[in-house]
């Protein structure tokens, strides 16, 4: 006679009952396996950054000191040979970006009615491509 357990009305084989329930119980310790790593990882992921950014901010300083240098004394064109490469002085140029607000301000500018704008504006709010992902937020207390 098989070992049959009774679970809400239904006979289950007891070694399937087992395995079933096995098989959620190391679900779970994965689960919480998951989280405590992801935790870990997060912890160890804001301590590098807080640390990247400081020294972002003492590279930007000491860039600030090495370029007024290099400006006063006219070293623009200058090239200096380091341990893995060279280092080089130039100028980047960059562009404000592409903003509602900055198309809104250029359209007005050519477009004299404000219904035509704002029609222009709500079509392209309306094109705009939305993406959407999971993630896991976490908040401290």
């Amino acid at each position: 006679m098989e070992n049959k357990i009774d679970i809400n009305n239904k006979n289950i084989n007891k070694t399937k009952y087992i395995i079933i329930y096995s098989r959620i119980y190391l679900n779970i310790m994965n689960f919480e396996d998951s989280i405590k790593q992801w935790v870990g990882l997060d912890n160890k992921i804001r301590d590098l950054s807080s640390e990247v950014k400081e020294l972002r901010i003492k590279k930007s300083s000491i860039s600030d000191n090495i370029n007024s240098y290099v400006n006063d004394n006219g070293l623009n064109k200058a090239v200096i040979n380091i341990s893995d490469g060279k280092l080089k002085f130039h100028n980047v140029k960059t562009q404000q970006p592409l903003t509602l607000k900055f198309i809104k301000d250029c359209l007005s500018n050519c477009i004299t009615n404000e219904d035509d704008v704002e029609k222009i504006m709500n079509y392209m709010k309306s094109q705009r491509e939305t993406k959407i992902t999971e993630e896991i937020k976490r908040t401290y207390v």
